[in-house]
């Protein structure tokens, strides 16, 4: 699949700068990607290997290495003052979310370090994962992958996710957030809006389908029903053909018996 290019004109740019240490979204967004990262190269060394129990091990490793570039990237923050700081972009059709110049060149010593360090140790899974977490420092997002927003005024920020291991906060200042929700809303809305009406359409001929199934299943059952009641009915008459050819067949050979003793006692 071609990577997509959004060359649309730019709509609204702004920089933002957020507390880290105690915003949950930003340590989310952050070492979030970077787990999901970690957790991508354990599952591709997994398949790779067969599913070999040393993988077992690696995946400690990865767990450890999670851990410790999270204490660096706490310690990196630290030294920059322990603000999060983000360059926003709005465009028609999609969103750029990147750590400022700043904060980009630490954070990137950082993966480039892990990345080397695990490609002359032999740690692959290091190295894949350091790549792959320098990848998200800068995240792009689709208006059209959008599937669910929900926007916090007082907090001044708008929580997208475009797929399981893909969300993205809006993080806005006090003098933008109102503009900055109402052009969200006017470009996300018609695609909410196509997955539901597309998901109750599923769900519609899914009901559909099982109410077609229960009622061919109803009339299997009468059909099957009435075919029991006309057989007891058959059986019925023949039992009563049988009992009545059986008493007259009895009638008759008492009948013979009679006569034959009426001539021998002749």
């Amino acid at each position: 699949m071609a990577k997509r290019s959004d060359d649309s004109p730019v709509v609204m740019e702004w920089d933002t700068k957020v507390w880290m240490f105690t915003n949950s979204l930003i340590l989310k967004q952050l070492f979030g990607a970077l787990g999901a990262s970690l957790l991508i190269v354990w599952i591709i060394l997994l398949l790779a290997t067969g599913f070999d129990p040393e993988m077992i091990a690696v995946f400690f490793d990865l767990v450890l290495v999670f851990l410790l570039i999270c204490g660096l990237a706490f310690v990196a923050m630290a030294i920059m003052g322990g603000y999060y700081y983000a360059h926003n972009t709005l465009k028609e059709k999609s969103f750029i979310c990147e750590n400022q110049q700043r904060q980009t060149i630490l954070l990137k010593i950082l993966t480039t370090i892990g990345f080397i360090g695990g490609m002359s140790s032999g740690k692959y899974g290091l190295a894949g994962s350091s790549a792959l977490a320098a990848s998200r420092l800068k995240q792009e997002m689709w208006w059209e992958d959008v599937t669910s927003v929900t926007y916090e005024p007082k907090r001044r920020y708008i929580y997208v996710k475009t797929g399981l291991l893909e969300p993205l906060a809006i993080f806005c200042n006090a003098d933008n957030y109102a503009e900055v929700e109402a052009f969200v809303r006017e470009h996300t809305q018609p695609y909410l809006d196509k997955r539901e009406a597309a998901k109750k359409a599923k769900a519609e001929k899914k009901a559909a389908g099982k109410k077609k199934t229960s009622e061919k299943k109803k009339d299997s059952e009468i059909k099957t029903e009435a075919e029991k009641k006309k057989e007891a009915e058959i059986k019925t008459e023949a039992d009563i053909k049988n009992d009545t050819e059986k008493k007259e067949g009895a009638e008759l050979k008492e009948d013979a018996e009679n006569t034959m003793n009426a001539e021998n006692k002749q």
